[in-house]
């Protein structure tokens, strides 16, 4: 039984496709399928889920979109409250929302 599972894990499309777009799950299409369909956080262009280390978990962008990462100050926001914080960018009429996950 676990070599069948073993087979289905290295032939999953979702798994191939989050390795090489950089996620460290597959359940990161679901949260982009939700974000796109239900718009649970509403109001922001672009949404980044952080670590503690500052590396990207999750990111609504495209594969043709470049992450900028915001200033230091902003980042030690983000890393010191559990709150997400709401970046607007006036110039470009760029919002984001960037959010550390949860241990």
């Amino acid at each position: 039984m676990a070599d069948h599972w073993i087979e289905n894990h290295k032939r999953d499309s979702w798994r191939r496709q989050a390795k090489s777009s950089g996620y460290r799950a597959r359940s990161a299409f679901k949260l982009l399928q939700i974000q796109d369909k239900f718009k649970l956080i509403r109001e922001v262009d672009e949404i980044h889920i952080i670590d503690l280390n500052k590396k990207i978990l999750f990111t609504s962008l495209r594969d043709n979109q470049p992450y900028i990462p915001p200033v230091d100050k902003a980042l030690a926001l983000v890393l010191d409250d559990d709150r997400p914080l709401k970046i607007i960018n006036a110039p470009e009429n760029i919002s984001a929302a960037i959010m550390r996950l949860q241990n």
